[in-house]
């Protein structure tokens, strides 16, 4: 049954919360959140419209906290889903909430449903540094807005100053879900009217959190009840475009409930939050008959693309180009195909042109970048798209080093004839990927470097399992078919005693692959003083290239000019 996964869900938050009240919360209670908030996002997943629809039934065999705490987690997974916040981030913010509605049930029961302030804002320190310890960043700092949960929101000056994306969603579901669920003394509103008074009263900034909401789950939502033509009323379990997928109520034992799909003009009255004993009414509206009518309604839940796997437009302009004739017309209809790689393609033969002239056409760009590099950008683009399909805190830091990196290795190359720009822009992206697929760092807020070898890969990052990075770079690069030398390259940069082979052109990659990550480190955190074992590296490097210190300095300018590069707020 569809609905066995939100009975599962609201039978463990119960527990959480029963289990809080009566202890402090310490290790074992941390990792049971944890697991909480991770079998929560994954039935969430699975039937998105009966959860959204739950906040909107208020159970009254359970406590007013209990229907609270489950309603904003309800909202806090919809919210990541529509701003595509990666899994591990969603698990995090939504065991923040569990945590702070735990700890404050008392608070809360008092403030929202009696009207009495709470004297002062408590914090658990304890906790606060479990999850420092932890690295479980994103939970710390979604945890701060502690301080918050008793205020009102009414205008745009009342709302948290310089909150972060996290932040944001823990307080804009702690709001939907405090003026949605009822309470003794306030009468109960619609999701429409609530979300309308949000987008009028939060900061401008807030709403791209916000306005994914409206093309899911609409402002007439599943749980909505409605009254039909014939004035029967109806529950709404689905919705579409213009059209919302309904089933009656049952107003008398002689009546069946039935099926039917409702345009959304044509709604004349819905409903505020109604009252259920349990979640026997749920189960039947909410049934396989359901499951087989809903086809044509939106679903929410849109699976990423798989890493190991080109995009199938890429895979063709790869083998039109490697054919031996070249028909520039269809080449360029086939970059059109894919709008990311069309706009991409334009947008940087317009930064390329001396006069920045806006560059119209994917066959123009095509004529000014030249088949080859081309194919490099294009392959680039894919993986950092890939990779990007879903955000994470340190996203734009990673982003913006590996275009850094790429460019300035593209710079390097022509130092020497073993390898082509191109080749060399495209190893350091494919390098860079393992800071993108490393699921504990999707989490993590600080970027935390580790010192002792500047030009290596593993050092990107200071964590426990690092080793991970060059090996994720490693599986990308066999997945996209990239040149064995490629893969080689990133090997032996990774060993801990260095040997430069003595074959010129893998020679020539490790000492390009190396330097562009110790430069790009030098440009993007002002990292000026090197290791020992880097410094002997950084020796070689401009003994193999023959260039000095100027040169180094006068190409990182040129870098960071051409890969129009920024340092994101770390």
């Amino acid at each position: 049954m569809p609905t066995q996964a939100v009975i599962k869900s609201f039978s463990q938050v119960t527990a959480i919360l029963q289990d809080i009240h009566t202890n402090a919360i310490g290790t074992e209670q941390v990792k049971r959140i944890i697991k909480v908030s991770e079998t929560f996002l994954s039935a969430f997943k699975l039937t998105p419209d009966v959860f959204v629809a739950q906040p909107l039934l208020y159970k009254s065999k359970s406590t007013y906290i209990c229907n609270l705490t489950f309603n904003a987690m309800v909202y806090c997974a919809l919210i990541c889903n529509r701003a595509r916040i990666n899994d591990l981030c969603c698990q995090q913010l939504l065991s923040c909430i569990l945590t702070l509605y735990s700890e404050r049930q008392s608070d809360l029961a008092c403030c929202l449903e009696d009207n009495k302030r709470p004297s002062y804002h408590r914090k658990n320190v304890r906790l606060m540094q479990m999850l420092t310890k932890a690295n479980l960043e994103t939970w710390l700092n979604g945890y701060q807005m502690y301080k918050f949960l008793f205020s009102k929101m009414d205008n745009a000056q009342s709302w948290p100053i310089n909150a972060n994306k996290h932040q944001q969603i823990i307080m804009l579901a702690h709001q939907l879900a405090t003026q949605i669920t009822p309470n003794k003394s306030a009468k109960p509103v619609h999701f429409s009217i609530v979300l309308k008074k949000l987008i009028q009263s939060c900061p401008e900034s807030w709403l791209e959190c916000v306005e994914g909401l409206l093309e899911y789950p609409t402002l007439i939502c599943p749980g909505t009840v409605i009254k039909l033509d014939d004035k029967r009323p109806a529950i709404v379990l689905s919705v579409a475009s213009e059209k919302v997928l309904v089933t009656t109520i049952q107003t008398s034992a002689d009546s069946k409930p039935q099926l039917k799909r409702v345009y959304t003009n044509n709604i004349e009255h819905v409903s505020a939050a109604q009252t259920v004993s349990a979640f026997v009414q749920i189960q039947k509206w909410w049934d396989k008959n359901w499951q087989l009518e809903k086809a044509d309604c939106i679903e929410p839940i849109v699976d990423n693309f798989p890493l190991d796997k080109p995009p199938k437009v890429l895979l063709e302009v790869q083998k039109h180009l490697n054919s031996g004739v070249v028909d520039i017309d269809k080449l360029a209809q086939q970059i059109s195909s894919e709008p990311a790689f069309a706009d991409y393609l334009k947008q940087t033969a317009t930064f390329s042109n001396r006069n920045k002239l806006p560059v119209q056409q994917v066959k123009h760009g095509l004529m000014m970048h030249g088949y080859v590099k081309t194919n490099s950008m294009l392959i680039q683009q894919a993986l950092l798209l890939r990779l990007n399909q879903s955000l994470f805190p340190l996203q734009q830091n990673f982003t913006q080093f590996s275009r850094l990196a790429s460019q300035i290795a593209a710079n390097l190359a022509p130092l020497n004839q073993h390898v082509s720009a191109e080749e060399a822009s495209t190893l350091l992206c494919f390098a860079c990927s393992g800071l993108f697929t490393q699921p504990s760092l999707k989490a993590r807020t600080k970027w935390t470097k580790n010192t002792d070898r500047q030009h290596d890969i593993t050092h990107l990052f200071d964590f426990r399992n690092s080793q991970s990075l060059p090996a994720h770079s490693l599986k990308l690069c066999q997945a996209w078919q990239q040149p064995t030398q490629y893969s080689e390259a990133i090997s032996t940069l990774s060993e801990n005693k260095l040997q430069l082979p003595k074959n010129e052109l893998l020679r020539t990659l490790i000492i390009i692959l190396g330097l562009s990550i110790l430069l790009a480190r030098r440009a993007y955190f002002s990292e000026q003083k090197l290791s020992e074992a880097s410094q002997s590296f950084y020796i070689t490097c401009l003994a193999y290239l023959k260039i000095d210190e100027q040169n180094v300095n006068q190409m990182l300018a040129t870098s960071l000019h051409q890969s129009h590069s920024y340092c994101a707020l770390l």
